[in-house]
C-alpha cells in the first residue's frame, strides 16, 4: 500500500488548483482503502518534497506542486511506481499465469543498465564485446549518450569511436564484458537524442548517411486504414492533408529508416507512398522482391 499511497497523494496535489491539507489527504487515502497514520503521511510527503514534486505553502497552509516540477520526470516517476505495484501484486498473488508477454527478450540485457547509465552520467567512455546479427563477436569502443527502449528491447545509443564518432545503436541483449573507460574530454560533445524526435525505432543509419535529415513523406491510405491512423499516428509529425470518400492523404516529416519502411509494409495493401519519388521506387522494388518469393 506504501507505493499506491504515494501515487494517490502525488496525483491529488499535482492535479489540484488549490493547496491540499494533511487531513484531506488522509480522508482521500481512506476512500481508497489505504489506512496510514499522520506520521506515515508526513514521511511520504517529505519523500515527495525531497524529489521536487511537491512543496508546502505557508501562505495557503497546504501542499502544492513544486514550481520547478519537471513534467516528464513526474510522469516517469509515477510509471515506475505503477510498475512496482503491478510487480508486487504479481509476485504476492501468483498472477504470472494471467499475464502473457509478447516478447521473451523484454528483460534481456537489463543487467547492463546500471554500468552504462553510470558511464553516461560520469561522462566516461565504455568498451564491450558486441555480437552482431551475423553472430560475429567484436570489441567496440563507444561514447555512450543515452538508453532507448523500443518494442520490448533496450538499446544503447552512442558514438562509435572506431567509426569516426558516427551515431550507432547497440542492443543491450548483445552486449557482454563491459569495461568502464576514461573520462571524456571532447569539447562540444553533442547529445544526439533529438534525432529520435524525427525517427521511428532505433535505426540511426539515415542520420549518418545520404539522407541525414528528416524527409517529408506523403502517404495515401484507403479504407479501413485512415480511421486507424487518425487514432494511432505512425509518427508525431503526421498530419492529415486531404480526405475524400475513397482515400485520405497524410504527410509526415521523418527519417527514412528500416523501422519506418516496416510500417509501410505492415499496412499493405491499404497504404501507398506518393512522395518522394525515390522512396516510391524503393518500396516498389522491395514489394517486387517479396512477390517473387511467392512465384512457383
Amino acid at each position: 500500500m506504501k507505493t499506491k499511497g504515494k501515487i494517490v497523494i502525488l496525483k491529488r496535489i499535482v492535479d489540484s488548483p488549490f493547496a491540499v491539507s494533511k487531513s484531506s489527504l488522509l480522508q482521500l487515502l481512506e476512500n481508497e482503502d489505504i489506512y496510514i497514520s499522520t506520521r506515515t503521511l508526513e514521511r511520504y510527503l517529505k519523500e515527495l518534497s525531497d524529489s521536487f514534486f511537491i512543496e508546502y505553502s505557508k501562505e495557503q497552509k497546504g501542499y502544492i506542486k513544486n514550481s520547478f516540477i519537471d513534467k516528464e520526470e513526474l510522469s516517469l516517476f509515477i510509471q515506475l511506481l505503477n510498475v512496482k505495484i503491478i510487480t508486487s501484486s504479481i509476485l504476492k498473488n501468483n498472477y504470472k499465469k494471467l499475464i502473457y508477454h509478447s516478447s521473451r527478450h523484454i528483460f534481456k540485457g537489463l543487467e547492463h543498465l546500471h554500468p552504462l547509465l553510470e558511464c553516461i552520467d560520469k561522462k566516461r567512455m565504455v568498451s564491450f564485446q558486441y555480437k552482431t546479427q551475423y553472430k560475429d563477436l567484436n570489441n567496440r569502443n563507444v561514447i555512450p549518450q543515452f538508453i532507448k527502449e523500443y518494442q520490448n528491447r533496450w538499446y544503447l545509443i552512442g558514438l562509435d569511436i572506431d567509426k569516426e564518432n558516427a551515431v550507432r545503436t547497440f542492443g543491450l541483449d548483445r552486449i557482454s564484458s563491459i569495461k568502464k573507460g576514461v573520462k571524456i574530454t571532447l569539447k562540444n560533445l553533442d547529445n544526439n537524442s533529438s534525432i529520435f524526435e524525427n525517427m521511428i525505432g532505433v535505426d540511426t543509419r539515415p542520420s549518418n548517411n545520404t539522407y541525414n535529415y528528416p524527409i517529408e513523406v506523403i502517404l495515401k491510405a484507403t479504407s479501413p486504414l485512415p480511421n486507424y491512423l487518425k487514432s494511432l499516428p505512425i509518427h508525431s509529425s503526421q498530419k492529415m492533408i486531404k480526405e475524400t470518400d475513397g482515400y485520405t492523404l497524410f504527410s509526415l516529416k521523418i527519417f527514412i529508416n528500416y523501422e519506418f519502411k516496416q510500417h509501410i509494409y505492415m499496412y499493405s495493401p491499404f497504404i501507398q507512398v506518393v512522395e518522394p519519388k525515390w522512396l516510391v521506387d524503393q518500396i516498389k522494388e522491395d514489394l517486387k522482391t517479396a512477390l517473387n518469393l511467392y512465384k512457383k
